[in-house]
C-alpha cells in the first residue's frame, strides 16, 4: 500500500504532458531545486485503477520520447505510448498519479495549480469546439464538404473502373445485332 499523498485521475494519454506539467511547476515553485530529477522520479508514481501496475515517474517521462511505431526496449512503456494499459492483460484506460510525501514539497499546492491549469486547458478546447459550432455558416460549409466528397468519390470510381459519371455521361444502351453469329 502506498503512503498517503495527493492524487490525481487522469486518461493513460494524458499522463505525457501531466508529468511535464508537474516538471514545470515544480521548477516554477522551487528554482533552486537540485533534486528536481530525484523528485520526478522517486516522488511522482501513476497505478493503473483497475490491475494495480505501478509506473515510477521517470517511467512516465520516457513515454513522451519513445516512437510509435518499432520495437521498444520495454513493453510496457510501449503500451502507455500507445495509449493501453501497462500490463498486457489489462484494458483500463485511467490511472491515477500519487504524489508521496516529500518534507520539503507541497503537493497539495502544487496539486491545486496543476487541476487550475488542466481547467483552463479544457475551458480553452471547448470554447473553440463551440465557437465553431456556433458560427453561422458552419451548417452550409459542412453540406459544401459533402457534396464535393460524394463528387470526388464518382470522379475517383471513374478513373479506376472507367463506370460512368451520374448526370454527366450518358448510360450505355447495347443492342445486339440479330444478324450476327
Amino acid at each position: 500500500m502506498l503512503p498517503t499523498g495527493e492524487i490525481i485521475q487522469v486518461h493513460v494519454n494524458q499522463l505525457p504532458d501531466i508529468h511535464s506539467s508537474l516538471a514545470s511547476l515544480l521548477v516554477q515553485e522551487y528554482p533552486d531545486a537540485s533534486h528536481l530529477d530525484d523528485l520526478l522520479a522517486n516522488y511522482i508514481e501513476a497505478e493503473c485503477v483497475q490491475c494495480g501496475i505501478r509506473i515510477s515517474g521517470e517511467e512516465i517521462g520516457k513515454i513522451r520520447s519513445l516512437k510509435v511505431k518499432g520495437q521498444a526496449p520495454e513493453p510496457k512503456l510501449m503500451r502507455l505510448k500507445r495509449n493501453y494499459c501497462a500490463r498486457d492483460a489489462c484494458f483500463s484506460c485511467d490511472y491515477r498519479i500519487n504524489l508521496l510525501p516529500h518534507p520539503s514539497v507541497d503537493w497539495q499546492k502544487i496539486k491545486g495549480q496543476l487541476v487550475e491549469e488542466r481547467t483552463a486547458s479544457q475551458e480553452k478546447s471547448e470554447l473553440v469546439t463551440t465557437t465553431f459550432i456556433s458560427r453561422p455558416g458552419w451548417r452550409v460549409m459542412l453540406c459544401v464538404a459533402a457534396a464535393a466528397a460524394l463528387v470526388l468519390f464518382f470522379l475517383l470510381r471513374h478513373w479506376i473502373t472507367g463506370a460512368r459519371i451520374p448526370l454527366l455521361q450518358k448510360a450505355h444502351h447495347y443492342q445486339i445485332d440479330p444478324g450476327i453469329r
